[in-house]
């Protein structure tokens, strides 16, 4: 099953093991957020309705912000870009 794998060499290894560090974090503020929801509800005491506008604006500006980047990173270059929301 991962025969391609072993047949990488050591910096396509080091690439594929980069990529997948990256989309691992990308994941994990999504993730981190349902589990962090529950207690801004309690701490903050928000309504459910709240809750969803929170969750709902968190979503629309991670969409923005993935579309706004796209569009920058055709016309400076994504390692330009990476570097200032990095900074």
């Amino acid at each position: 099953m991962f025969h391609w794998y072993r047949e990488l060499s050591k910096r396509e290894r080091n690439t594929f093991w980069g990529c997948f560090a990256g989309w691992a974090v990308d994941a994990m503020d999504a993730q981190l957020f349902s589990f962090v929801l529950p207690v801004l509800i309690t701490a903050w005491g928000l309504t459910t309705a709240q809750a969803g506008y929170l969750a709902t604006a968190t979503l629309l500006s991670a969409a923005i912000g993935g579309w706004a980047c796209g569009f920058l990173a055709d016309r400076w270059g994504r390692a330009r870009v990476m570097q200032f929301t990095i900074l």
